[in-house]
């Protein structure tokens, strides 16, 4: 398989807190609790619902598709949780669940297991207008041979610090 490092970036809308991160067609029953104080998995198994700090509102958001685990990165991104996924295809997308923004599409070598990283700032519990929201997200994927427990590599947003029921 060639492999080739691609990225999308842009804005995204939150809806209850949440948006979609997985294969194309999305929902928003969950099938378990919330793991790594930032995500639930969806019940249809592909994808998962990421639980963002705004209510309602715009974030940044950038995919990135890379050859292997990165590492953790720098403390400005004050949340970071690793996982994996099951992709139905060949694609990553980004999707609000509410009705503002438009989908991301990250192509990717094939369907299949992936691990991912998920960095993330500015979380907090307030609305945001597109052009004025601190919170934004990096998400690394990368192919992955198993999949892995979900892990808390840093949690240090006060936001972060809530004890959540998942949604």
């Amino acid at each position: 398989m060639m492999f080739q490092a691609d990225s999308a970036t842009g804005s995204l809308t939150a809806w209850y807190h949440r948006f979609w991160l997985g294969g194309e067609d999305w929902d928003l029953e969950v099938a378990g609790p919330m793991e790594a104080r930032m995500f639930n998995r969806a019940a249809t198994g592909e994808g998962i619902l990421i639980f963002t700090g705004t209510h309602s509102g715009w974030f940044q958001i950038t995919l990135r598709l890379i050859e292997e685990a990165p590492p953790v990165p720098s403390a400005e991104w004050e949340d970071v949780v690793r996982g994996s996924i099951n992709l139905p295809e060949a694609a990553l997308w980004a999707v609000p669940t509410g009705s503002l923004g438009e989908e991301i599409e990250l192509p990717l070598p094939s369907a299949g297991e992936y691990g991912f990283q998920i960095a993330a700032k500015g979380r907090e519990d307030v609305d945001h207008e597109e052009d004025d929201s601190p919170e934004a997200y990096l998400i690394d994927i990368w192919p992955a041979t198993q999949m892995g427990e979900s892990t808390v590599l840093r949690m240090t947003s006060e936001f972060g610090q809530t004890e959540f029921e998942g949604l």
